[in-house]
Parts: structure tokens; C-alpha cells; sequence
């Protein structure tokens, strides 16, 4: 997702069924409580905690967008 140019516009261009079926993958993502833990582990330890809430904060926006 972070090497993904207009991401927000690709998302737009797919059919609904897709991207209804992503937006309740990703909303059962940050509903998980062990998900951010798994976000970390696979994250280089440096950069981790910027990259899991920059990933947490994609994910969001995405889900507040098709709303």
C-alpha cells in the first residue's frame, strides 16, 4: 500500500463488489486485536511503528471513503 500511487483513485475504478468485499476485509483487519501486533513483525523494527500507523491510517481512510 505505501508504494502504491493514487491508490484512492485505483480503489475507485474497480467494480462494487470488489471493493465492497475489500472494505469489509480491511474493516475486519483493524477490528482485530492482534493486528497491529502482526503488522509489526512483518515491518523492518526501525521504521515500525511509523509504518504500521501509516498502514493503519490508510486503511482507515479507505473504509471512511466509501461511506
Amino acid at each position: 500500500m505505501e508504494n502504491a500511487e493514487n491508490l484512492f483513485e485505483k480503489l475507485n475504478d474497480v467494480s462494487e463488489k470488489l471493493s465492497s468485499y475489500l472494505i469489509d476485509e480491511f474493516k475486519k483487519l483493524l477490528n482485530d486485536p492482534d493486528f497491529e501486533e502482526g503488522l509489526y513483525a512483518h515491518l523492518e523494527f526501525k521504521t515500525a511503528q511509523f509504518k504500521s500507523q501509516e498502514i493503519i491510517n490508510i486503511l482507515s481512510k479507505l473504509i471512511t471513503a466509501s461511506n
